[in-house]
């Protein structure tokens, strides 16, 4: 039986781009799913505030590799263009 993790993503009020993450808890991957094309850098940072990874990207939809990654709980930054940072936690299982 699994818990219920609650999670977030917070973007400014003024921001022309949302982000949804599916799924969330991750295993192998995480896809973050915007409402626009977006031209961003994606950043993964842990629990210290460590960036573990850098990644730019453009389009709708960004898939984050999430193999790699030991178990535990994230942050992530999306950093788009002319906005406010995206940003949001990520779970490992």
């Amino acid at each position: 039986i699994r818990e219920a993790v609650l999670v977030s993503v917070e973007a400014p009020e003024n921001a022309a781009s949302s982000v949804r993450v599916l799924p969330n808890p991750a295993v192998d991957y995480a896809v973050f799913e915007f409402e626009h094309t977006v031209e961003a850098q994606f950043m993964l940072l842990d629990a210290g505030g460590r960036e573990i990874s850098r990644e730019a990207f453009s389009g709708k939809q960004f898939e984050l590799n999430c193999r790699n990654v030991p178990p535990g709980i994230y942050f992530f930054r999306i950093l788009i263009d002319g906005e406010k940072p995206v940003q949001g936690k990520l779970v490992k299982n």
